[in-house]
């Protein structure tokens, strides 16, 4: 090789852009920061579910809408995930995949963000398992 051509090389990005996701345990839900980041870091939320068909929203509201629940730091400041335990929130998730948890397990969801309502609606039909032991070396 005598000379460097740019042209005949294809830029690799270093940008990782992770999932809009869901992730949760018996413990608690983590909304992955690339989720917060799409629906432009919202302050606060409101959780929507629909039973009949097994889908989770969260919806931007004010902070004065009923319900209203402290989710974001403002956008550039938002440096992790978002870390949920409360238990209504977690109870009204699980009776709706009653029938797919055992209580046990770690599992996501990817999200859709309908961007005109504010919202990201999770079908909870599409649950898949998390790797358990990744995840647990990870927290060690």
């Amino acid at each position: 090789m005598t000379e460097f051509n740019r042209a005949k090389y294809h830029e690799i990005s270093i940008l990782m852009r992770g999932e809009a996701a869901m992730h949760l345990n018996k413990r608690y839900l983590t909304f992955t920061r690339s989720l917060l980041e799409e629906m432009g870091c919202p302050p606060y939320v409101r959780f929507l579910v629909s039973a009949n068909d097994r889908e989770l929203a969260l919806q931007a509201c004010k902070p004065t809408d009923e319900n209203a629940y402290k989710f974001s730091q403002p956008k550039g400041l938002q440096k992790k995930a978002k870390y949920c335990s409360s238990a209504p929130i977690k109870e009204s998730i699980f009776a709706i995949i009653s029938d797919m948890w055992d209580g046990n397990g770690f599992f996501g969801c990817r999200g859709t963000y309908f961007s005109e309502q504010k919202a990201m609606v999770f079908d909870l039909n599409k649950l898949y398992m998390r790797n358990v032991e990744a995840f647990q070396r990870k927290r060690v």
